[in-house]
């Protein structure tokens, strides 16, 4: 996971490095997050990322 900032320029990087032009390279695939929680300590949002 990263902030909506970085999302794009993380792909391309690793689209750079890693492409070899297969269609067995794999997929990236960006969706977003609705909520995060972390159970132990109750925390949401951007604190539980």
């Amino acid at each position: 996971m990263v902030e909506n900032s970085l999302a794009k320029r993380i792909v391309d990087d690793v689209l750079n490095a890693t492409s070899t032009g297969s269609y067995y390279d794999g997929r990236i695939i960006v969706s977003d997050i609705a909520e995060a929680y972390v159970i132990g300590s109750k925390e949401t949002g951007d604190v539980a990322l």
